[in-house]
């Protein structure tokens, strides 16, 4: 691509040669709302779209609780722009841009309960002709478009999320920083990289290595204090290998940073092999869920990013190749308190090694400390659970009431109305009465 923007024209034979300006041969050039510089081989956001960012994110103040669509939307356009030159930016902007998504979802559902919605909607299943339905249809997206870019419902902005609040703080914490709009351009060039790496996880554990680093690690899911199991039912197994991928990128950064010298390259990268498609696509493209936990772990990422010599790539392996990472994450747990760097571990790290040869010089190593406690946070089960809206729990609450308004009903049409907690009562007599309740309604009776 680079060849291509610095090749000159070539003139046509018929026309005279005109002499080449310096311009042309210039190192630094802007293309496309990119400028790219040869010399010290950097790709960077332009200063005037920097302005331009600082300039949108200014009315975003921590105490803002709405926004206006068509400012989110210009506000939007302008971090795809940058989250295209800027790797680590990617996981900040799919975060922002799922949540405007949200806010454009939920604008749509009140415009469903419009009189002229149904009415086009019902022409559209009525039209028995094709050209007549395919009118229709560009007249309800012109609706539905017209209706969210609608400046007349200042009421019906969109409200400010928690983590769109988070994201948001961050991008204006990072903006003052001139040094972190700028991408290494072999970060982003396909070529062979120096250094590979290989990870997985399991429901109890995580592994990976890297032979050419001599750098090996594990690590064990934390158990919390509230639970006995080892988070398989909380935890999906998405998020454990994108942590996998996480800590085996955290691991060579810090290597690299202690021993400079294992790379020829200024800016190397890393090759990292996983096994599975979807923390592939979260690392490389932004999450993708709506995984709350897994939105704090796409931040940790992008802070590892950003400002580092040491790019990252990401590809996937078949779980058959994949085997010796496999075989270091699933080392047994010997106890519940057994830590990584256990005796018992690091002799079943010794038997994994001797049995390949490509991991004999690797040093099981510990992992960094703050990313260690990080991990143990979030996967706690009371970070993992989701709050829930208000509208979810006023439907809760309205549906218990209405079981419990039914049930008083049923029990005053067997005459035991005055007591509708059956209080009192021997036990045989409640489970008989609740007995009758249940063969009331399996027989349908609603």
């Amino acid at each position: 691509m680079l060849h291509h923007l610095w090749r000159p024209m070539r003139l046509n034979s018929k026309s005279p040669a005109k002499p080449r300006t310096q311009h042309a041969y210039s190192p630094i050039r802007r293309q496309l709302g990119i400028i790219i510089n040869t010399n010290s081989m950097f790709i960077s956001v332009p200063e005037d779209k920097i302005i331009k960012l600082q300039t949108l994110l200014q009315p975003y103040h921590t105490h803002r609780e709405r926004f206006n669509i068509i400012k989110g939307a210009e506000l939007l356009g302008n971090l795809d722009h940058i989250g295209s030159i800027l790797p680590w930016f990617r996981h900040l902007y799919i975060n922002i841009r799922r949540t405007f998504n949200h806010c454009i979802r939920d604008k749509l559902h009140k415009l469903k309960s419009s009189d002229r919605y149904k009415s086009l909607v019902a022409d559209i299943d009525s039209s028995q002709s094709e050209d007549r339905k395919s009118a229709l249809l560009h007249q309800l997206t012109k609706l539905q478009t017209a209706y969210i870019y609608s400046n007349t419902h200042p009421s019906e902005d969109a409200y400010l999320s928690s983590n769109f609040k988070q994201d948001i703080a961050l991008i204006k914490a990072l903006s003052i920083e001139p040094s972190l709009w700028k991408t290494p351009i072999p970060h982003i060039v396909h070529r062979v990289h120096p250094f590979t790496a290989y990870c997985d996880s399991c429901s109890f554990g995580a592994g990976g290595y890297s032979p050419k680093l001599s750098f090996l690690w594990h690590i064990y899911w934390p158990i919390h204090k509230n639970t006995n199991d080892l988070l398989d039912d909380t935890t999906h197994i998405n998020i454990k290998e994108f942590l996998s991928i996480i800590i085996t990128f955290a691991k060579a950064r810090r290597h690299l940073i202690q021993h400079p010298s294992s790379a020829k390259d200024t800016y190397p990268t890393i090759t990292i092999n996983s096994d599975i498609t979807s923390a592939i696509a979260w690392t490389t493209k932004g999450i993708s869920s709506n995984n709350r936990v897994a939105h704090h772990f796409s931040r940790i990422i992008c802070c590892l990013q950003y400002n580092s010599n040491l790019g990252l790539s990401v590809v996937h392996i078949a779980g058959e190749e994949n085997f010796i990472s496999d075989a270091i994450s699933r080392i047994p747990l010997h106890s519940p308190l057994s830590p990584s760097s256990s005796p018992f571990v690091q002799d079943r790290v010794i038997q994994i090694q001797t049995q390949h040869d490509c991991i004999r010089y690797c040093e099981l190593s510990p992992i960094p400390h703050n990313l260690l406690s990080l991990i143990t946070a979030l996967l706690s089960p009371q970070a993992g659970r989701l709050r829930m809206t208000t509208d979810q729990l006023a439907k809760q609450q309205g549906t218990a009431d209405s079981r419990l308004t039914f049930f008083r009903r049923w029990l005053d049409s067997v005459g035991l109305g005055s007591n509708p907690f059956l209080i009192n009562l021997p036990q045989d007599t409640r489970n008989y009465v609740l007995g009758c309740y249940v063969c009331h309604l399996s027989m349908g009776n609603r």
